[in-house]
């Protein structure tokens, strides 16, 4: 699977996010209105066209990712991907995903030595999954989980935003109302139970996410374009989605307030 894929996938935190739509029948036991006339039917067709047409207009501007900013993307995806983590019928890919945030979370603490006392706390609760022998964490132990990894990785809503505001980064709107749906799940590879009968190694776990790779690549592309980096290699920057085309913003040693820009490497010929 595509490694800016995976990135974005586990760098969410929790939040919860419950949007309720729609008019409500009337009280079945309370009596029917009259049914309008003349100047009043009229009037009630104009409203029902200016909903119509507002309805439309609202329509559009969510297509066209209008409706979304850098903080309200930062606030819904962790609850898009949690409650897809929480319904996922595959404890293969739940178990994956939830591993590779737990190793990245794990390791941070040398990348960024200050979060390292939040970091402890935060994975603690986590330790009763692993001995009650779960393979699948519940909302709460996901929001812990992904909640110290957004900030480990800077995708927490204000770290974002002074990212963009300082041109390190650009954000689009479109690709995020995009992956927003993507995130709410509805893959084929979920639907379909597949229970996990031990634990797998690193090495496992790869070949065990093979079968799944082209799908998840599929569903989640949109989510690649929601960050573009802007910073080219030698400049300086804060995180690493700040980089042009896959670079790394790595400092001088671990925890160093100074950074730039590494560009990726090469990929390897056929």
């Amino acid at each position: 699977m595509k490694k800016a894929t995976w990135f974005l996938l586990v760098a969410f935190a929790l939040a919860s996010t419950t949007v309720a739509c729609g008019n409500k029948e009337a009280d079945k036991g309370g009596a029917k209105a009259d049914a309008p006339k003349g100047d009043d039917k009229k009037a009630d067709d104009k409203k029902a066209d200016d909903k119509k047409a507002d309805d439309k207009k609202a329509d559009a501007k969510k297509a066209d990712g209008g409706d979304i900013t850098v903080e309200k993307f930062a606030t819904e995806a962790p609850a898009n991907i949690c409650t897809w983590m929480d319904t996922c019928k595959n404890e293969e890919v739940v178990f994956a995903v939830n591993s590779m945030v737990m190793m990245l979370v794990a390791f941070g603490g040398m990348a960024k030595p200050d979060m390292a006392k939040e970091i402890e706390e935060k994975l603690a609760p986590l330790k009763k999954a692993d001995e009650e022998g779960r393979t699948k964490l519940n909302k709460d132990e996901c929001g812990a989980l992904m909640g110290v990894g957004a900030k480990l990785m800077g995708f927490d809503g204000a770290t974002l935003k002074a990212s963009i505001d300082a041109k390190r980064a650009t954000f689009d709107a479109k690709a995020a109302s995009s992956c927003l749906a993507s995130l709410k799940g509805d893959l084929k590879i979920c639907k379909e139970e597949k229970k996990l009968t031990k634990k797998p190694g690193l090495a496992e776990m790869e070949k065990m996410m093979k079968p799944y790779e082209a799908e998840l690549d599929k569903h989640f592309a949109s989510c690649e374009k929601v960050f573009i980096g802007q910073v080219d290699a030698g400049g300086a920057c804060m995180e690493d989605y700040e980089c042009k085309d896959g670079g790394k913003c790595k400092g001088d040693k671990p925890g160093a307030k100074e950074k730039k820009c590494k560009a990726a490497p090469a990929a390897p010929a056929p």
